[in-house]
């Protein structure tokens, strides 16, 4: 989508899930929606809000969700301290495998043969196919995010107390231990050569790092953004938009960060790229809004919408465009058609 280009968004479907939504994803094709709960509940949505599935799937918070990449096999976590795999066409779980406490993270490579899931002390990699666990490392700290990088041979872990830590996927082994940043969320870009890393002491700062090797470099630090700071990473594009104190700023990865753009954003809460990085859309309790992906300009708003705190995840789809979801934590979700 070019600069100053027109969007044209039509309201699809909507759904009540009657809970939180507390994690929500599509499938690589765009034809599923998987929602988590609060309470627990898993639930599948096929085309035009057809409900495909719906199930007790974890006892207490679903953690997190993804599907596997090119296919519709689903995996979650969640606080009762299962990894669960789902198949649609099976009509439920399709396996399931016991950590060794609560899930917190997860993370699937993007080839869909290995997951990293974090638990409170450790993070374990587990085969796709044979679901066993791998590799696991006890690392003894709280974990704050996951992300393959490398060319999917390590996972960076951010952690509460030992900063930004490196960890081989076959053996387990900790590579790198970086204490330099007291590291929150994480997420690679640069076809997983860097890190976009929140530094959870300097209020909302981020900071771009660069992996040589079994080496972490020190990169470039962004400006912080405020102590309520949202970010998403366009890892195919090598953008990065962060949303904080009410503005919207784009930033280009490629070599040295440099700022493409920052726009005013008053009362957004969240902020997602699509994939290929041609689409990007933030939302608040009652609105959501398409942005251009480098001037960060509006190109169309939609109000109205059920109150509450949003989430936000996109389907590319092939000639059908792109599917926006934004669920809250009322438990509404609706999709939007964007073309």
């Amino acid at each position: 989508m070019s600069a100053g280009a027109a969007a044209r968004v039509q309201r699809g479907w909507s759904h009540d899930f009657g809970e939180e939504v507390t994690a929500l994803a599509w499938s690589g094709s765009g034809r599923l929606l998987a929602l988590g709960g609060g309470r627990g509940r898993l639930t599948l949505l096929g085309d035009g809000g057809r409900l495909l599935v719906t199930e007790a799937a974890h006892t207490g918070r679903v953690e997190e969700l993804s599907f596997v990449p090119d296919s519709e096999r689903l995996v979650s976590c969640g606080e009762d301290g299962w990894l669960r795999w789902w198949q649609p066409g099976h009509g439920g779980s399709d396996g399931r495998l016991e950590l060794d406490g609560p899930a917190t993270r997860l993370a699937v490579r993007r080839d869909g043969r290995r997951i990293a899931v974090a638990t409170r002390r450790r993070v374990l990699v587990a085969d796709d196919a044979a679901q066993l666990v791998c590799a696991t490392v006890d690392l003894g700290s709280t974990f704050e995010g996951l992300a393959w990088c490398a060319g999917g041979r390590r996972v960076a872990v951010a952690t509460g107390g030992d900063g930004l830590v490196l960890v081989d996927a076959v053996s387990g082994r900790c590579v790198v231990r970086d204490g330099r940043i007291a590291a929150g969320r994480v997420a690679a870009a640069g076809g997983g050569s860097l890190l976009v890393v929140e530094d959870r002491e300097a209020r909302g700062r981020l900071v771009v790092l660069e992996l040589q090797g079994d080496r972490i470099a020190r990169g470039a630090e962004l400006p912080a953004a405020g102590p309520d700071t949202r970010f998403s990473v366009c890892a195919d594009g090598g953008l990065l938009a962060v949303l904080g104190g009410q503005t919207l700023a784009i930033w280009k990865l490629d070599g040295r960060p440099r700022r493409l753009a920052r726009e005013p954003a008053p009362g957004a809460q969240t902020v997602a790229f699509t994939a290929d990085g041609c689409r990007l859309a933030v939302a608040g309790p009652r609105f959501v809004e398409l942005r251009d992906p480098e001037s960060a300009a509006v190109l169309t708003r939609v109000d109205g919408l059920p109150d509450g705190r949003p989430r936000l995840a996109w389907a590319v789809r092939r000639r059908r465009g792109a599917a926006l979801a934004r669920a809250t934590d009322s438990g509404q979700v609706d999709v939007f058609d964007v073309r």
